[in-house]
């Protein structure tokens, strides 16, 4: 018999993760008149105090966002890829993203391949080859951090909420927190370092801060303006300007020692400024709004606002005329006429918090999580292109597929911000995009050639994935796809049951229910077999198919797994009352497993008398096909999906949806 479940070891762990809540804080913001909306995502209390993520979102303990093994593994490179694991003692090892896993708001580079990126819960990680691996960097505070810069690679500056400022001089291996001067609700926005000594830091409620000891210590620098400061541009010691609430851009050509007040277009507060030389300057703010100047901030140009309908977060000028912005939503954009107009590239990315672009043409940018999915939203284009390519493979992967030990195929659920297929050809180690495949929700390979994704679309490739098309009758799609043997097999999908007797090539409508959605399907051989739904009770076979009865004396109203062994016993994960129900007299009766909460679906080993099954925030093993149960929920923190795969006894592949 030709089982699915025999053959792959997938299943999917959903955590709770924290609601994206609204934090109610007491921190007015009366300087800044501008109330602007911003686009289902959280500002970090600029524009409104409450528009934040409750504390324990942005400031969890370390243990819960940093890979499985912190603080173990600090100042350890960890690669991009999703790598291979073995077990059979019950330690779980994190595989990818080997990052800690939060909205990463700040990022520097020094040259083409060094650089560091901070965020949430006092993360910060260090690259030193392009972005290829990435060191986790230890760090004394799990606050936001918002910024960081080096002039020359050793000192190292982070700065963060609440007066945070962090201070390295060996390239990050070690930070530590210096006095700042500023307390709780003096977040700092902004940091540049000169040279090897002189530096200034900008924040909330008119902080500017200025040291001449290469950050340690600090001094209060009075403008006389009584605004939010959100960035600082400095082209040299003493030519430099800060980005300001009320649309104010402060001006100093001595140093600092004197600044002057300037009103830039309306009075949108302006987030971030890029002065591209001593005579062009460039600043963006709330809701796309860009001014630029081309007589050192003399006058003002207010070009129409980028079309985002969100805060502009970044903007960078390679020259006068091309530049770049980040923003809450709608990608990278660009203009290549000072910014009277603005285009979007081609590149599927979102909620973008910073970019940098270096002379050699190489560019990097970091940003927010994607709906309530921390995706790790780091791009890099190469050579001046614009050949934007993620950094971190973190999909929300929805299924995981092994022909072997060394080949198989993840895919990304059609729920995922990125949708695709990648293959592996090295048990996991590196993974290749299938170019042109489509995504999906579930996966299934007879053999090494003929597969099946299950999507909107039920697609089919004869050639291994290299090309996919849709068979005959697999425009309906599915949600689960089953083969009994190489050459019958089912799917569901909503209210309909499909089947097909050549090897998928055809599929026909064996049942359509009026109600309902049909959640899996599993047949102990070619007559026999069940149906789970949602929203009706489930519905049995005994003739191949031919007709599919409701077994309306069973009041399960709410199953979304079942697995038979053979044609007496199986089981039926029932979400409705959240349990795990047993027959053993071939669904006559039903009796609730014992000690089992929330199953959702089940797994198995290539011994079927050890299986797991996935329960709503628990996982549950058992080694006598049934009988008994044990809770070995491993200890993964802030996942919100996790797909395994187990090639033997002891061999297990991770794909988590957030790692």
């Amino acid at each position: 018999m030709f089982n699915k479940k025999s053959l792959k070891f997938d299943f999917l762990l959903s955590l709770l993760l924290v609601l994206l809540l609204f934090a109610s804080l007491d921190y007015a913001q009366a300087v800044d008149s501008t109330k602007d909306k911003q686009h289902h995502r959280f500002d970090y209390r600029r524009l409104d105090p409450n528009n934040l993520p409750p504390v324990q979102k942005y400031a969890q303990p370390k243990e819960e966002v940093f890979p499985l093994g912190y603080p173990d593994f600090i100042g350890t490179s960890g690669t991009n890829h999703l790598n291979k694991i073995t077990t059979g003692t019950g330690v779980w090892t994190e595989l990818n993203p080997k990052v800690p896993r939060v909205t990463y708001l700040g990022l520097h580079f020094v040259n083409k391949d060094t650089g560091w990126a901070c965020g949430q819960s006092g993360a910060v990680i260090k690259t030193m080859d392009g972005g290829s691996s990435w060191t986790i960097l230890s760090t004394p505070v799990t606050n936001l951090l918002l910024k960081t810069h080096s002039y020359n690679g050793q000192i190292v500056l982070v700065t963060g909420y609440d007066g945070i400022i962090l201070r390295s001089s060996d390239g990050g291996e070690n930070f530590i927190q210096v006095t700042s001067g500023v307390g709780n609700g003096y977040d700092l926005w902004g940091v540049q370092m000169l040279n090897d000594t002189l530096g200034w830091v900008c924040g909330l409620n008119q902080t500017l801060l200025k040291t001449t000891d290469a950050g340690l210590t600090w001094q209060s620098v009075s403008t006389g303006l009584n605004q939010h400061y959100w960035s600082l541009d400095f082209i040299d010691e003493q030519y430099g300007m800060i980005a300001c609430g009320g649309g104010k851009i402060l001006k100093t050509t001595d140093g600092g020692s004197g600044w002057t007040q300037i009103q830039a277009g309306d009075t949108r507060a302006l987030y971030t400024i890029d002065v591209i030389d001593s005579l062009h300057i460039a600043a963006a703010g709330a809701n796309g709004k860009n001014v630029y100047s081309s007589d050192s901030g003399v006058t003002w140009i207010s070009n129409s606002d980028i079309p985002v309908f969100s805060a502009t977060n970044c903007i960078d000028f390679i020259n006068a005329d091309t530049g770049y912005t980040v923003q809450d939503v709608y990608n990278i954009r660009k203009t290549t006429n000072r910014g009277q107009s603005w285009f979007g590239l081609p590149i599927n990315m979102t909620s973008e918090w910073y970019i940098q672009l270096l002379e050699d043409g190489t560019g990097y940018s970091c940003g927010e999580e994607v709906g309530w999915i921390y995706s790790l939203n780091f791009y890099k284009r190469t050579n001046g292109l614009e050949n934007w390519s993620r950094l971190f493979l973190n999909d929300n992967f929805a299924d995981v597929f092994f022909i072997d030990e060394e080949n198989g195929f993840a895919i990304s659920g059609i729920s995922s911000e990125i949708q695709a297929l990648y293959k592996t050809n090295d048990g996991g180690i590196t993974w290749m995009k299938v170019q042109d495949a489509p995504s999906g929700n579930d996966l299934l390979f007879l053999d090494s050639l003929a597969g099946f994704i299950g999507s909107n679309l039920i697609y089919k490739t004869t050639n291994g994935g290299v090309t996919w098309y849709v068979p005959n009758g697999g425009q309906g799609g599915a949600g689960k796809i089953f083969f009994v043997n190489q050459e019958i097999g089912w799917a569901v999908r909503s209210n309909v049951i499909y089947k097909s007797t050549d090897r998928g090539e055809n599929w026909f409508t064996q049942l359509t229910s009026l109600t309902g959605s049909f959640t899996s399907i599993h047949l102990t051989d070619s007559l026999t077999g069940w149906a789970s739904i949602i929203g009706r009770r489930p519905f049995k076979t005994t003739n191949g198919g031919a007709n599919w009865i409701e077994q309306t004396d069973l009041e399960l109203w709410g199953t979304v797994d079942v697995f038979f062994k053979d044609y007496n016993e199986g089981w039926f994960a029932n979400e409705y009352d959240n349990n795990l129900l047993n027959t053993t007299d071939g669904g006559i009766t039903w009796e609730v497993v014992s000690g089992v909460y929330g199953p959702r679906r089940f797994s198995f080993f290539p011994d079927t008398s050890r299986w797991w099954t996935l329960g709503f925030s628990n996982l549950y093993e058992t080694t006598d096909e049934g009988n008994n149960w044990n809770d070995i929920t491993p200890p993964f923190q802030c996942l919100q999906n996790l797909m395994l795969l187990l090639i033997g006894l002891v061999t297990v592949l991770e794909v988590g949806g957030t790692s």
